[in-house]
């Protein structure tokens, strides 16, 4: 059964957050309906990545920007676009796929294992 792209960013994030050093949000874009149903908002920038984020490397706080697709999913002009400004800006950008046969639980702990090995070799090492 197909790994749900929700499931998997739910529990990517409570892995993230569980990473010293790292705090991570849901990052929501596009167009919603209010609560009254009476308009529709949009919300957040074209492109912007589903889980967004600050890492600390060393004294500093690196922004993270974590898209998530289901397996096989591929980014969109927009979100290319959005990837290319926060790296050119020295953020952290990373497409993470569900895996299918791990399932979102499985797939998530993948994921945050790839991101903190990421940080960890960015982070000064004392001598």
């Amino acid at each position: 059964m197909p790994t749900s792209e929700a499931a998997f960013l739910r529990a990517l994030l409570i892995d993230l957050n569980s990473l010293d050093g790292v705090r991570a949000w849901r990052q929501s874009s596009g167009v919603l309906r209010t609560l009254d149903g009476q308009r529709m908002a949009q919300v957040g920038l074209p492109g912007m990545a589903d889980i967004s984020g600050l890492a600390r490397i060393g004294a500093l706080g690196v922004r993270l920007e974590i898209e998530c697709k289901a397996e096989g999913g591929k980014l969109r002009d927009a979100q290319v676009n959005w990837k290319t400004m926060v790296e050119s800006l020295g953020g952290l950008y990373f497409v993470e796929y569900a895996d299918d046969s791990l399932g979102a639980r499985g797939s998530a702990k993948a994921s945050c294992m790839r991101i903190a090995a990421v940080l960890d070799a960015l982070r000064p090492r004392s001598i």
